[in-house]
């Protein structure tokens, strides 16, 4: 029952999507379906996103995985408001 090191996990699943700047133990991977018709814009047809967590040691072990498909994914309203960012504007 031997856990896969990060090194392993990459030579199995190749350079992770995304790894988050906040956490290095944690790396996400996207795989994505899009199918296109003719002219008009791609279309998605299955998404399904693997998150692996890996023990803060380094290069340890996997501590978790999740497998995340749509029926997992949550709406999210966009809102057309922003925060404005100070000292971006020219003198």
């Amino acid at each position: 029952n031997k856990k896969l090191t990060r090194e392993q996990v990459v030579e199995l699943l190749g350079t992770p999507t995304i790894i988050p700047q906040y956490t290095h133990d944690t790396w996400y991977y996207v795989e994505r379906a899009l199918s296109r018709r003719a002219w008009f814009s791609p279309k998605l047809e299955r998404q399904r996103v693997v998150k692996i967590v890996f023990s803060d040691q380094f290069n340890g072990p996997i501590k978790e995985v999740l497998v995340m498909n749509e029926g997992d994914a949550e709406s999210v309203a966009v809102v057309k408001e922003y925060t404005k960012t100070y000292g971006t504007e020219l003198n």
